[in-house]
């Protein structure tokens, strides 16, 4: 299931090889088990808002 990978090979039919992205359109549901808003910014640097 899946394309070459980076060595240029193709997976064996049936191996897992993890999540498949595609890109497109039309009507798409995506489910999660959770999420959350919260964002933990205690390493970033101090924004420069002068020139907004």
């Amino acid at each position: 299931m899946g394309g070459p990978g980076e060595n240029g090979q193709t997976p064996p039919d049936g191996v897992d090889q993890g999540p498949v992205y595609v890109q497109g359109s039309g009507d798409v549901t995506v489910t999660v088990e959770s999420y959350s808003t919260d964002v933990d910014t205690s390493g970033a640097a101090a924004a420069d808002l002068r020139g907004v």
